[in-house]
Order: structure tokens, then sequence, then C-alpha cells
């Protein structure tokens, strides 16, 4: 499976598909750990300035538009640029 030998997933390593090849690269706990606290962050410090915006009887429907077409985008471009997901996945 070629399309595996690009992936540093531990659940799709070679050893599950019973292939000879292995690989220096693997995910750790504190990898996954420290990118997801990092992304919740960003999420929190979002949701919180839009809130603030939005007692302060600010208009935010073009924020919440700008925001789900930047997510779209952002989907896209990760699709098809897997190797630029760890720097766009916390936006």
């Amino acid at each position: 499976m070629d399309l595996l030998n690009n992936t540093s997933n531990p659940s799709l390593t070679n050893y599950l598909f019973k292939n000879d090849d292995t690989s220096s690269s693997s995910m750790t706990v504190k990898g996954i750990f420290l990118k997801s606290v990092v992304s919740i962050i960003f999420i929190m410090a979002i949701s919180i300035g839009v809130w603030v915006l939005h007692s302060q009887d600010t208009d935010i429907k073009w924020y919440s538009m700008g925001g789900m077409l930047a997510a779209i985008v952002i989907g896209v471009i990760i699709s098809v640029r897997q190797h630029w997901a760890h720097i766009l996945v916390p936006l």
C-alpha cells in the first residue's frame, strides 16, 4: 500500500499490513496533546472575541460568515497539500 508510506499514524503502520518496511517517524502522545491544546486555545480565543463583540451589540454576522468561509478554504488547502497541515490546523 503506497498510500501508507507517507503516514505517521501508529495505527496505520506497516506492521498492521504485514509489510517489512519500517518508518522512523511516528506520532507521539505528547505531540498529539500539544497540537490539540494549541487548537483548542485558538478556538477559545476566537469564540471569546466573537462573544465580546456580540455583547457590545456589534453585528457578528460577517465575522461568522468569514470564519466559515476561511474554514472551508483551509480545509480544501489541507486536503490538497497534506504537508501544510501542521501549520494550518490551528487556524
